[in-house]
C-alpha cells in the first residue's frame, strides 16, 4: 500500500446534501455546496455549487449573487 491521498478533503463551511457521494482524492473548497444525490469525482472550487451524476459545478456569475439563485440558473439540472 502506497502512502498517497485516497480520501476526500472538505473545506470550511461546505454543505453536503443527503445521499451525495464524494469519491477519491477530491478537494472541495471553502463555502462550496454539494447537491443531494450528486456524485463528485473531480475537485470543486471554493464557492461553487456541484450537482448531478457526475457532478458539474457552477460558480455565481456575480460576487453579490446568492449561491441558491445560481443553482436555478440552469433548469436542465432537474431533468
Amino acid at each position: 500500500m502506497e502512502r498517497v491521498k485516497r480520501h476526500p478533503t472538505l473545506g470550511d463551511r461546505v454543505t453536503v446534501g443527503a445521499g451525495a457521494k464524494i469519491l477519491g482524492p477530491v478537494t472541495v473548497g471553502d463555502d462550496a455546496q454539494i447537491g443531494a444525490n450528486s456524485v463528485v469525482v473531480k475537485d470543486v472550487p471554493a464557492g461553487a455549487i456541484a450537482t448531478g451524476v457526475p457532478a458539474v459545478y457552477r460558480l455565481p456569475k456575480a460576487p453579490d449573487e446568492e449561491p441558491y439563485d445560481a443553482l436555478f440558473r440552469d433548469p436542465a439540472i432537474f431533468i
